[in-house]
């Protein structure tokens, strides 16, 4: 009982003492956790104001159009990645390492956020600058693929003022002064950063609403929607390659430079294109061509067919045009065309650059131009179109009288691959024009008239882009059932022209687009029944029916591409692929060029 009343007295004691100190201690601990907050708040306050007076982005944002409404692009299932085709490895090239491109990509001001102090305003490179030095007039956009909330910089080499359109009466003022993002005064080199799509009146009149693009001499400017930022999915191969659903982007670090400058010899050769062979070894052997596209092109007029063989029987050449050259070009001399068949081989060990075969491969294409129907006639340049021997349609009367990949100018096939006129006393190296108007003359081919038994020349801009009958059932889009159309071929030997007069400048203009019968002589009629009668019937031997071809586009950049970069191509290129709906600007996309009847993957293979 006593212990009992002891514990009771000590208990009581002990709360009488602790409870000031315990008191005390909460106050203490509430005091200093309400100073920390205060302070944090105090601090991140000061940090934000000062960011806003000093930054280098900070301006008021100029009046913006608001942008049209814009359904986004679907997202896609990205491909699983390919497992490459087991290929036998002759004398082995040891392939040299890749330099190693850097991920980060430098962003883009925002209309809002662009000054002229900007550190994200790009300068010229050493050989942009020698580029631009060429020749008075060029111009270069930095960069050249932007969202439309985003600016660029223009630098021109003498312009000092800019009219924006022929519609317009806005101008730009350039500077050479140092300032407004120029880097240098005083060496005729003028510049205007911040510049943004409204500055240069641009629409978004491309590609169903989702670009815009803006030229100006050699230069070009492609605009994005925003809707399409952080939207465009893609998958990364190696350090170098990566691809959209739509388009390939190879990054070229320090060889961006042959590329910009229009070094195609490097990247077409199959014996020196370490692109190409990366991107073989990475999916195998299940490509009809390799497209190669140098993002901003200096020389935009030498689109290129580098032929490496044809693997399609019946189509009038057949064989390895690099393994076997002398037995290619001897075609048609010695042996008959089933014989011929029957012996040819394909691959060599140093067919390309690693030793191995990649036998579906057909050929590859250079694309610099601004014109798809360029893209279009280089791409047909692999069906038969093949040496000079091959007589067709009958002896001595060959369609490709001038070259390997082109048909002669003197029948009726108008697709993009027969030449144009030349004047046929003369021949190769002239030149055949008619009169449009006293001051203006133009290029022109062949029509038949079948009711009057009269050829008409028709300037070129007036004859459709589209590949002929005989052309689609070549590259297998076509049956044969289907390829009846009629051709005629006149020998330019036999041939008077009429109201015709040589120019100061060595070219035979006539005014009378008419040629009568009495105008010419011998007509040979012909069409895809003389084709396999001669050569027999088309047989694909390597890789799917061509009528479904795997030939990926392949942008050849410096860097990783900006997603603006990667926006605009992935679009542009299913436009080209996929859409059967023209476009004056860009050309026909390759589904018009085939009448709707090709399919062709230019991302990732199928």
């Amino acid at each position: 009982m006593r212990f009992k009343k002891f514990y009771l007295i000590a208990t009581t004691t002990l709360l009488i003492v602790m409870t000031p100190i315990l008191i005390m201690t909460i106050i203490t601990l509430g005091n200093n956790l309400k100073d920390r907050i205060s302070n944090e708040n105090t601090i991140a306050s000061s940090e934000a104001g000062t960011s806003l007076q000093n930054s280098d982005f900070f301006r008021i944002a100029p009046t913006f159009t608001p942008v049209p409404t814009y359904t986004p692009v679907p997202t896609y299932t990205p491909v699983p990645t390919f497992t490459p085709v087991p290929l036998p490895n002759q004398f082995p090239t040891p392939e040299p390492s890749p330099t190693p491109i850097p991920n980060y990509i430098s962003p883009t001001p925002l209309i809002a956020l662009c000054t002229y102090a900007s550190p994200s305003i790009p300068k010229m490179t050493t050989n942009e600058l020698k580029i631009l030095q060429t020749q008075p007039g060029n111009a270069m956009f930095l960069p050249s693929k932007i969202f439309g909330d985003e600016t660029t910089k223009l630098v021109t080499f003498g312009i000092k003022e800019l009219v924006v359109n022929e519609n317009s009466s806005n101008s730009i003022e350039l500077f050479d002064d140092g300032t407004h993002g120029d880097n240098t005064a005083g060496d005729n080199i003028f510049s205007r950063a911040c510049l943004d799509r409204n500055d240069l009146e641009m629409e978004y009149d491309l590609i169903n609403g989702q670009s815009g693009r803006y030229t100006l001499n050699n230069a070009m400017l492609n605009v994005v929607h925003p809707s399409l930022r952080d939207n465009v999915p893609f998958e990364q191969f190696s350090e170098n390659l990566f691809s959209t659903e739509n388009v390939m982007f190879y990054a070229l670090s320090g060889k961006h430079q042959k590329a910009q400058n229009g070094s195609q010899n490097d990247f077409l050769n199959p014996r020196t294109c370490l692109v190409c062979i990366e991107i073989l070894k990475t999916f195998g052997d299940v490509f009809d061509h390799l497209i190669l596209v140098p993002d901003n092109p200096i020389n935009t007029s030498n689109s290129e067919y580098f032929r490496i063989s044809d693997n399609v029987k019946g189509i009038m050449t057949y064989g390895d045009k690099i393994c076997n050259p002398t037995k290619w070009e001897d075609q048609g001399k010695n042996e008959s065309m089933n014989e011929y068949y029957l012996s040819s081989t394909f691959g060599c060990p140093s067919k390309f650059v690693d030793g191995n075969n990649y036998n579906r491969l057909k050929g590859n294409v250079w694309f610099s131009s601004n014109s798809f129907d360029d893209l279009n006639e280089n791409l047909a340049k692999w069906v038969g179109i093949g040496p000079k021997n091959i007589q067709f349609p009958e002896n001595n009367a060959s369609w490709n009288s001038f070259d390997d990949y082109k048909i002669g100018p003197f029948s009726s096939v108008l697709g993009p691959l027969t030449t144009t006129l030349v004047d046929p006393k003369i021949g190769k190296d002239s030149s055949l024009k008619i009169k449009i108007s006293d001051n203006k003359t133009s290029d022109a081919k062949l029509r038949y008239n079948p009711s009057t038994k009269t050829f008409t020349m028709v300037p070129i801009d007036e004859i459709p882009k589209v590949y002929d009958d005989i052309l689609l059932y070549m590259m297998g889009l076509k049956s044969y059932e289907d390829s009846q159309k009629r051709y005629f071929y006149v020998d330019p030997k036999e041939l008077e022209l009429n109201d015709c007069e040589t120019s100061e400048n060595n070219e035979l203009i006539c005014e009378n687009p008419l040629i009568t019968k009495d105008q010419y002589g011998r007509v040979i009629e012909f069409g895809v029944k003389e084709m396999v009668q001669q050569f027999g019937e088309r047989d694909s031997i390597f890789g799917t029916d061509t009528s479904q071809l795997n030939s990926p586009v392949i942008i050849l950049t410096k860097n990783l591409p900006s997603d603006a970069e990667r926006a605009y191509y992935h679009t542009l290129y299913k436009w080209w692929g996929q859409s059967s709906q023209s476009n004056p600007a860009l050309g026909l996309s390759y589904k018009e060029v085939t009448s709707n009847l090709g399919v062709i993957t230019t991302g990732i293979p199928r």
